[in-house]
């Protein structure tokens, strides 16, 4: 379980309003959807607010980019979930 300020960042009025509702927008997103959209939200929180991208990501509940996957384990994992785990 990751720690997120979104229910907070949802209610804050000093948060722009078309921030709050991308990342109001997120809570009812289905699970496998659900990062994509954070990611988005992390992004126009982060153009709205001019803090910086790892610090928004971390505010919706995501963790730091220098976490996130290199690009060829985040293709297999995609890979494994369109194929029913078989690898191609």
């Amino acid at each position: 379980m990751t720690f997120s300020m979104l229910p907070l960042l949802i209610h804050t009025h000093d948060i722009p309003t078309h921030v709050r509702v991308a990342l109001h927008a997120t809570l009812d997103d289905p699970p496998d959807r659900r990062p994509e959209q954070l990611e988005a939200a992390a992004e126009i929180l982060r153009r709205a607010t001019g803090i910086e991208l790892d610090d928004a990501r971390e505010l919706v509940g995501l963790p730091s980019t220098w976490f996130k996957p290199p690009t060829w384990i985040r293709f297999r994992q995609s890979q494994r979930h369109h194929h029913d785990g078989e690898l191609r």
